[in-house]
């Protein structure tokens, strides 16, 4: 747990002043520990990373830096008097980045959706040029399966094994994406909590730490599965809405059009997946109600689509 004195050495390190004041945003949606700071010179956020490995950071931040020179809106990390981006903390890694000012919306307007699918389009054009021996691929699905299988064995949990079973045939469909699909830096991650607004416009899309090189298509299905699907069944005003905001910033060509219904569905796969090992590491109240309604999600989907596959 980190204290008043630990926060005091931590900002000792930086030249950013003496600490004023500080307060800690635990969320049950996220696995980091984020700390809002007020010092002498300024409002900074301290990201306190406890599962990820050293390389991946050092990609986050670089990636980073490469969208904020070309003018994209995102955090600025903040490197230490030795000029460590990256700090070791107990375990895990520290970063300090500049506090963006803007708030995050419980509820979502199609206006908002909006501003979504444009801001995100707008990353890939950016992140399209992107080149860097640091590329991060994605995570492997079938890793995370044998994970939760593994999980579900130890606590005798037949049904997470059952569930286990049916995700991983799910996630076949993953083999029925071209190829030929554009590709690039994609974000992994897009669900609200990840884009700041501000008097009406997104001043922020935050939290990289599943950055990866992967088909732009499936960064596109995960913002709809994320925020287009309401008591477990699709909006398709709403998908047209971010579609259509998407399509005018960078545009879609036919093969990733024909792919949307696919990069939905995979897209719940994988979100399912992360519920489902969410639910096994801490089998509580508010993971449970997740896992079901993904499985209730991806289950609605698999039917609605049946004709496109």
């Amino acid at each position: 747990m980190i204290t008043k004195k630990h926060l005091d050495d931590i900002i000792s390190q930086y030249n950013v002043g003496y600490l004023k004041k500080y307060f800690k945003v635990w969320d049950k949606h996220t696995i980091n520990n984020n700390i809002i700071i007020e010092t002498s010179k300024g409002k900074y956020l301290f990201k306190l990373f406890t599962s990820k490995k050293y390389k991946d950071l050092v990609f986050y931040a670089d990636i980073l830096h490469y969208l904020r020179k070309n003018g994209f809106p995102c955090r600025e990390v903040i490197a230490d008097k030795d000029d460590n981006e990256i700090v070791q903390y107990g375990s895990g890694y520290g970063m300090l980045f500049i506090y963006i000012d803007g708030q995050r919306k419980a509820k979502l307007s199609f206006t908002d959706l909006m501003s979504m699918g444009d801001i995100v389009a707008q990353f890939h054009l950016v992140s399209s040029k992107y080149n860097s021996n640091l590329v991060k691929y994605p995570n492997s699905l079938e890793g995370l399966l044998d994970l939760c299988e593994s999980l579900a064995k130890e606590s005798r949990d037949n049904k997470s094994l059952s569930l286990v079973s049916y995700l991983k045939e799910q996630s076949k469909i993953k083999e029925d994406f071209s190829k030929n699909l554009p590709k690039g830096i994609v974000h992994g991650d897009l669900h609200k909590g990840h884009f700041l607004f501000k008097e009406g416009e997104i001043v922020g899309l935050l939290d990289f730490e599943y950055a990866s090189h992967d088909f732009f298509i499936n960064d596109v299905g995960t913002l709809v599965a994320y925020n287009c699907i309401l008591d477990s069944k699709l909006s398709e005003k709403k998908l047209q809405v971010i579609i259509s905001a998407y399509k005018n910033k960078k545009g879609i060509n036919i093969l990733e059009e024909e792919s949307i219904p696919l990069a939905i569905v995979y897209a719940t796969v994988k979100l399912t997946t992360w519920a489902l090992c969410d639910f096994l590491k801490k089998p509580n109240e508010f993971h449970v109600e997740v896992l079901e309604k993904r499985v209730t999600s991806l289950k609605y989907l698999k039917e609605a689509f049946t004709q496109t596959f």
